[in-house]
């Protein structure tokens, strides 16, 4: 699978919207550009991982020293929002913001951010 670098999808969306580079909303079209075929990695509860999002709408989440989860995916074009499915919650979206390889899923409330760094066209391994 080709993917298109991450750092160069993001800066170009940036510089298109700002002078200077500042953190932007992403619209349905966007979060699929910027995450396909891409992994996610970053800390939550104190925890590394990474994420892996594949073409097909599957996803891996991989927390460090535990064996991954498999999920859905996908980017919501009503909503502009990233839409994933675990096994343990169902679907929940978030509002998905960027700058330059940094991403964060914030909920729609605003009050919980995750926040994590783009790592363009490596895929996870267990």
């Amino acid at each position: 699978m080709e993917t298109k670098p991450f750092m160069i999808l993001v800066a170009g969306f940036l510089l298109a919207n700002s002078a200077f580079a500042q953190e932007q909303k992403l619209t349905a079209g966007q979060i699929t550009e910027v995450l396909t075929g891409n992994t996610a990695v970053g800390v939550i509860g104190g925890k590394p991982y990474r994420q892996f999002f594949d073409a097909d709408g599957r996803t891996w989440y991989v927390p460090d020293g535990e064996p991954a989860d498999l999920g859905k995916w996908r980017s919501d074009p009503a909503s502009n929002q990233y839409c994933s499915w675990w096994e343990r919650g169902g679907w929940s979206c978030y509002d998905v913001f960027a700058e330059g390889n940094a991403i964060a899923w914030v909920t729609p409330d605003g009050k919980t951010r995750y926040d994590a760094k783009v790592v363009s066209g490596q895929q996870v391994t267990w």
